[in-house]
């Protein structure tokens, strides 16, 4: 993936962006979608996956733990806690659910989150997150955002969940978070709702409220077909003093049948791309 792209409606962000050369990075707190970062998964509404897999996910608790209980002392208890059912009580899986949410609470007050888009035409996020086409967009070149070690880029593909997340794939997510940690925070932070699959975006994850990134890495923008004259003038007088300039480009009022066009910006607005 060669670009990724960022929406904005608010060009206060936008020139802030370009004027100090750095991408801020939000809380969960701060996302539109209050569940954002929640996966559809309750240990409520697994009551009925049976004892063999409540067992084993008891097992993996217990030993979390307790990493030096024995394997006697480990059955016992996790006998005690079932009780003979087929699931904890209800009440045990009240106090289960209360303590992973107090846990994933403090996890999302950690970790701050960077969304970005793989389309610039993507009319969904251009209505709802550049201001019905008055905004911009942003085109970062991708070599810039890479591990310093690997080389592979640092962000994660959004996960779209349909349904509820069964016990079984959450044990499978808690197996693989043991021996990679961040294959359990791609499952925390890149979970939404099948709804929002049209925005088909990826994350990035920080600790710092802002990132710097160097010039050549934002490499164009792209100005929505209403964007007012002015903002575009003042993005032109911002980087005016850049040593590489992304190039402008405006949003054609003439659409392609099958996609948006983006003419490259003058001041006469001519030229083509």
């Amino acid at each position: 993936m060669k670009f990724l792209y960022r929406y904005y409606g608010n060009t206060d962000y936008a020139f802030d962006v370009v004027k100090n050369k750095r991408i801020y990075f939000s809380l969960q707190s701060e996302f539109r979608d209050p569940y954002d970062c929640l996966p559809k998964f309750s240990l409520l509404s697994c009551k009925n996956e049976g004892v063999k897999t409540w067992s084993e996910f008891l097992e993996m608790i217990e030993v979390y733990d307790n990493p030096e209980i024995n394997e006697a002392e480990l059955n016992q208890k996790i006998s005690k806690i079932l009780n003979g059912q087929n699931h904890p009580s209800i009440s045990c899986l009240k106090d289960y659910e209360q303590e992973r949410s107090i846990m994933l609470s403090n996890f999302l007050s950690r970790i701050r989150i960077c969304c970005f888009a793989k389309s610039p035409r993507n009319q969904m996020l251009w209505a709802h997150y550049a201001k019905n086409h008055s905004g911009l967009v942003f085109q970062f070149r991708t070599k810039f955002m890479a591990d310093g070690e690997t080389g592979e880029a640092k962000f994660f593909p959004v996960n779209y969940y349909e349904k509820p997340i069964s016990l079984r794939q959450y044990i499978q997510i808690l197996k693989a978070g043991q021996k990679n940690s961040l294959e359990y925070a791609n499952f925390q932070y890149c979970s939404k709702s099948q709804e929002w699959a049209g925005e088909d975006e990826v994350r990035f994850f920080s600790h710092n409220e802002y990132v710097q990134f160097p010039e050549e890495m934002l490499t164009g923008i792209i100005f929505g077909s209403k964007t007012p004259e002015d903002v575009i003038n003042n993005f032109n007088q911002i980087i005016g003093d850049w040593n590489l300039k992304p190039k402008l480009f405006i949003e054609s009022d003439e659409q392609a049948k099958h996609k948006q066009l983006f003419k490259k910006h003058s001041i006469t607005r001519c030229g083509s791309h």
